[in-house]
C-alpha cells in the first residue's frame, strides 16, 4: 500500500488515502502517540505482536478532515535483536515510547523529504562516545569521536535513507542515542527500525516538519 505522489510539503488533507480496516491492531498505538503528542499530525506506528519480537508492522497516519486515517501501510519491518523495550547504550533493544522525527539523512541524494536532511560522506559520525561533549548527535570529521560511534556513510545501504527518532532528548550517556528509520537489510537492527528501501522513499517523501511528525513503537492492540 502506498501514498498518492504529493509535494512534501503538500496539505494533510490533500492526501488521497485508502480505506483502513475499521480494528486496525495498531490504533491503540496511534491513540498513546496523539496523546503523547498532541501537535503531531503525522505518526508513524511501530506495532510488535510481543516485546521480544524483531518482526514488526509499520504504518504512517495523517489527521485529515475526517480524522486520524491510517494512509501508508501495515508494511512489515524489523526491531532490535532484543526486540522493543528500555533504550540503553550497548544493548541492542528498540526504545518503547513516542519520539520526535525531527532530522533526515542519506548516502543518496534527498528524495524529496522537507525534513533537515544531509547527504552523508564518511566524514559524517553518529556520536557514540559516553564521554564526548557532542554524544548522541551528528558530527563531520575526520576520525571516529570514539567507542559506538557510527560512520553513517560506510556503515552501507541501509543509510541509503534514514530519519532519526529522538528517544534520548536530554543527550543523557547510558539511554541510548543513534535510533532511526532505515532501509533494511532483512535482519533484526541494534535498535533501529527497518522497512524497505521503496517504504522509506515513500516516507520520507511524506514526512514533513509542520506536520510534527512523531513515531510510536508498542504492541499492536
Amino acid at each position: 500500500m502506498g501514498l498518492a505522489a504529493l509535494p512534501a510539503a503538500a496539505v494533510a488533507t490533500s492526501v488521497t488515502v485508502p480505506h483502513a480496516a475499521a480494528a486496525d491492531a495498531d490504533k491503540a498505538l496511534l491513540d498513546a502517540a496523539v496523546a503523547a503528542a498532541p501537535t503531531a499530525r503525522e505518526v508513524i506506528t511501530v506495532a510488535a505482536p510481543s516485546f521480544s519480537s524483531t518482526d514488526v508492522q509499520v504504518s504512517a497516519w495523517a489527521l485529515l478532515a475526517q480524522g486520524w486515517t491510517k494512509v501508508y501501510g501495515p508494511v512489515p519491518g524489523k526491531v532490535g535483536q532484543q526486540g522493543i523495550g528500555e533504550g540503553k547504550d550497548g544493548v541492542p533493544r528498540t526504545p518503547f515510547g513516542v519520539f520526535t522525527l525531527d532530522l533526515a539523512f542519506g548516502r543518496q541524494d534527498n528524495p524529496g523529504t522537507t525534513l533537515p536532511y544531509t547527504k552523508v560522506t564518511n566524514q559524517h559520525w553518529w556520536d557514540g562516545n559516553v564521554n564526548s561533549p557532542t554524544y548522541d548527535r551528528m558530527v563531520v570529521q575526520a576520525a571516529s569521536p570514539g567507542p559506538e560511534s557510527e560512520n553513517l556513510y560506510d556503515i552501507g545501504p541501509v543509510y541509503d535513507y534514514a530519519v532519526h527518532f529522538d528517544n534520548n532528548p536530554s543527550h543523557t550517556p547510558g539511554k541510548g542515542g543513534a535510533m532511526f528509520l532505515h532501509v533494511t537489510d532483512g535482519k533484526p537492527t541494534l535498535g533501529c527500525v527497518a522497512i524497505s528501501r521503496d517504504g522509506m522513499i515513500t516516507l520520507l517523501k511524506w514526512l514533513a516538519p509542520a506536520h510534527n511528525p512523531v513515531l510510536v513503537t508498542g504492541l499492536a492492540g
